[in-house]
């Protein structure tokens, strides 16, 4: 519990100095079946496919935007040794089979399948591969630089980025890159990203994004991510980056793009919290005007949302003694939304409109009568 806190606090001093906020907006829970989700991509139709790690069935989870389970596929032609990543492109599913916490394992893979509207696997290939420089297996802790969570597809080709387990810890991610088709492969370093110094797990690489116009890389952390612009080709790090910090240190281990503005984030539920899904805004400069029908209302309030696209909102209900009468959630890009103010006094009011938890706007209301005795 100590080491958690520490965990945090240091993750806030840190990031207080030299990081951007991200926030995070919760827009469901993941399915109980993928409570250990360590990928996620988003498929043509909005919808979504998830896989867990080790310890669980070779099995890919369909669900909708705020984590519904729709249907899921049990793959009995392969098995599930380490799943940490998945990735969809052009209809083919690319499963990351390339977990290798001590750095011992010699059949890392990627299975790519053909998908089909009705999400039926088809068309198995096997991406085998090897890194060049590994020598040992298991490598020695000093090198230990051969684990994967993350991985994107870009052009004709699958690239991946190591989650850096060395001791004494180098702070270092690899970038290394394949065909994305059947072959054996064997892999040298294209380049290499530090993502700092300190305790690992603040600094490791745990998934990865790239953005439908190609023009973002997002690398995932459990407090914090990296974002890379302006790079040309695969050369992700010969671009600009800069780094978003999360308010709260979960196990976040899975990321994809919905639109190039909008990231779907997924952390495992354990200790830390989680099991929840969050979309993060690279705009967060939201042009949002909430007003009222009208001032004076009896039984209900009726609010009116002008945004083309808002992220959930709170609202907050005080009386002029700075007492909260009620409180709730408004949800994502409803243009209308009623709070039930039946059974409260009449009187003055104000309602706090909050965006993440930050004040955005603030309206006077007054109730004409009190409540009726019962």
């Amino acid at each position: 519990m100590l080491k958690n806190i520490f965990y945090q606090i240091f993750s806030f001093l840190y990031f207080t100095t030299f990081g951007q906020q991200m926030p995070l907006y919760v827009i469901g829970e993941i399915p109980e079946k993928v409570e250990e989700c360590s990928g996620i991509t988003r498929l043509h139709g909005g919808n979504y496919a998830m896989v867990n790690d080790s310890g669980n069935e070779p099995e890919v989870f369909i669900t909708d935007s705020t984590g519904v389970l729709i249907t899921s596929i049990l793959l009995d032609d392969v098995k599930n040794t380490d799943w940490e990543e998945i990735e969809y492109s052009s209809n083919h599913l690319y499963i990351g089979d390339f977990g290798n916490n001590k750095n011992g394992r010699t059949d890392l893979s990627i299975l790519k399948y053909s998908i089909s509207d009705k999400y039926s696997l088809s068309n198995l290939e096997r991406i085998k591969f090897k890194y060049a420089e590994q020598k040992e297996f298991p490598e020695r802790k000093k090198y230990r630089n051969y684990d994967t969570e993350a991985m994107v597809h870009f052009g004709d080709s699958i690239y991946v980025f190591t989650k850096n387990r060395t001791k004494p810890f180098t702070g270092y991610t690899y970038l290394y890159g394949m065909p994305a088709k059947a072959g054996n492969y064997t892999l040298s370093r294209l380049d290499s990203f530090k993502t700092g110094h300190g305790d690992m797990s603040l600094f490791w690489v745990a998934g990865a994004a790239l953005s439908p116009s190609k023009d973002k890389l997002v690398l995932l952390g459990y407090d914090k991510m990296w974002v890379f612009t302006d790079f040309k080709n695969a050369n992700f790090f010969k671009g600009k980056s800069k780094t978003y910090a999360f308010a709260k240190l979960t196990q976040k281990e899975s990321i994809t793009f919905i639109n190039d503005k909008t990231l779907l984030i997924t952390d495992e539920l354990n200790e830390l919290g989680g099991g929840q899904m969050y979309l993060a805004h690279f705009e967060t400069d939201f042009k949002i005007n909430v007003s009222v029908d009208s001032k004076q209302f009896t039984d209900c309030i009726v609010l009116n949302i002008k945004s083309p696209n808002h992220p959930k909102l709170q609202y907050e209900l005080y009386d002029t003694k700075g007492i909260r009468a009620d409180y709730g959630i408004i949800p994502e890009n409803v243009e209308t939304f009623s709070i039930d103010a039946e059974e409260i006094s009449a009187g003055g009011y104000v309602i706090s409109i909050l965006i993440d938890g930050k004040p955005l706007q603030a309206i006077k209301v007054k109730k004409l009568y009190a409540k009726k005795n019962k």
